[in-house]
Order: C-alpha cells, then structure tokens, then sequence
C-alpha cells in the first residue's frame, strides 16, 4: 500500500517537473537597442525572431515614443498609425517561416529627454490560428550623459534637491525612479556618470555633497 502511494507521488512530481519545461522551442522576438540615444540625431534598432514552429505568417509591430519616427527600414514597414506611433511589417510564406529579422533607423526629436520606451509584438499563422507574444530583449534607452548637466540624476533639467536625495540613495546602494522606471544597483553607465561628480569612479557622500553645493550656486 505505502509503495503503491510512493509510486503515485513520484508520478505526480515528475509531470510537474517535466511540464515545466517546454515540449518544443518556443517562438521568441527580441529587440537590441543602443544603450543611449542623443536628441536630434539618429538610432539603429533590430529585431531578431525564430520562428521553429515554421508559421505561415508573422506579424511585428513597433511602439515608438512620440515623435520619434522611423526614417528607414529593411524589411520596410507596411503600416503606420500616427495615434499610437506605432509601425507594423507583415511576412506571409507558404512554405513557413523559420525566421525573421528587423531592422530600421529612427530619428530622435531634438527635445527628447530622460529614459524613453520602445515596445512591440510579433504575431505568428499556424493553419489559421493566431498567437501573439511581446517583444523581449532591450526595451528602455537612456538618454546620452553628454548631454545632461553633472549632477542632474533625474534628468529634469538643472540640479536640485530631488538630484541630491538620488545621489544619497545610490550610496547607500538603495533602488531610485528615473523618469517612472525603477533601477537597483548596480546602476547603469548613465546614471553612474550624473552622480559621480568627482570622478573617482565611485558614487559616495561626497558626490551628493558636491551635488548639494551644485544645487544651492555654491563652488
């Protein structure tokens, strides 16, 4: 009796443990972006999908920020809607598709500023039936450093208290918002560099004293 449960427990553990892995590869979409942007000048972005279930058509659409526009594309887009910003490309194969890449330039508006989102999703055809999946891989791109102010962490233009407290908050290694997203340490390059007013390579009190001195006009 106590083999026949132990024998029923172990049947059941493995199709928990076997069904958490997938029977096939999956159809996957992912994006690389630059890890910064500059106003007024251009980015490159790709889109790389692998398709092993070989569908009969893939569909890919692109959220841009506002503004930002698309000046250039292999393969070209088919579809733009200006309410959302938003670029579509559509691939149709009899023999299936094993996959598809994507690449295009857009252009940044001059008065683009902070972390700006690029979001999509690719639809795949398998004989009439539908399944979409959002785009993974690279998703935020920072603005470039250079053209920031040293001390303006937030990225809001000049530097002030809310620079400080950020500042406070990377030395002691505690999580910050930028721009409505969330980042722990370690930090990225960009904000490192904001905060990092001495250029020591490191992000301590001293930079927010700095940064403090900076905020009140002091030397």
């Amino acid at each position: 009796m106590h083999s026949i449960k132990i024998q029923s427990i172990f049947l059941l553990l493995s199709i928990l443990f076997f069904s958490s892995f997938p029977l096939f590869p999956a159809n996957i979409a992912t994006r690389i972006l630059p890890s910064t942007y500059t106003p007024g000048k251009s980015i490159n972005v790709q889109i790389d999908i692998e398709t092993p279930d070989m569908p009969t058509g893939i569909i890919v659409t692109e959220t841009l920020p506002a503004g930002w526009v698309i000046t250039s594309a292999n393969p070209n887009y088919m579809k733009f809607t200006y309410n959302t910003n938003s670029y579509r490309w559509v691939n149709f194969s009899v023999s299936g598709i094993e996959e598809y890449k994507i690449n295009y330039t857009v252009s940044v508006p001059v008065d683009s500023t902070g972390a700006q989102e690029i979001s999509g999703e690719f639809a795949i055809l398998i004989e009439d039936v539908k399944v979409t999946t959002t785009i993974g891989g690279d998703t935020f791109i920072q603005l470039h450093c250079e053209t920031l102010e040293k001390g303006d962490i937030n990225q809001k233009g000049g530097v002030d208290i809310a620079d400080v407290i950020l500042c406070l908050r990377m030395a002691t290694k505690l999580d910050i918002t930028v721009g409505g997203i969330t980042y722990l340490a370690p930090y990225n390059s960009t904000l490192n560099d904001l905060a990092d007013m001495n250029n020591d390579g490191d992000v301590d009190i001293a930079d927010a004293i700095l940064i403090l001195r900076k905020s009140l006009g002091l030397n």
